[in-house]
């Protein structure tokens, strides 16, 4: 995922100017992703936009897919392990 870190861009434009495909300016002139990677070509570019920032503001992130988790059946009960209450020493 792209990501440009706002607190650290200084609206220089250079990622916009070179890259309109993937960055646009917001309001504050402070770079903003629009546009995620798919291919391999634009894996370049984006490491192109990252590599290029003055700041150091724009990330590309990696997510990878995860393993799909298993829901319960619904009316399905939980089960409960209940441990051996030790007897109280009076």
């Amino acid at each position: 995922m792209v990501q440009v870190d706002q607190d650290l861009c200084i609206a220089c434009g250079l990622c916009f100017s070179t890259h309109p495909d993937f960055f646009v300016l917001d309001t504050d002139g402070k770079a903003k992703a629009i546009k995620q990677v798919s291919t391999d070509e634009e894996k370049a570019t984006v490491q192109e936009a990252i590599d290029n920032c003055p700041v150091g503001a724009i990330s590309n992130i990696v997510v990878e897919e995860s393993t799909p988790v298993e829901t319960p059946i619904i009316g399905e009960a939980p089960i409960v392990i209940e441990e051996p209450v030790a007897p109280v020493a009076e």
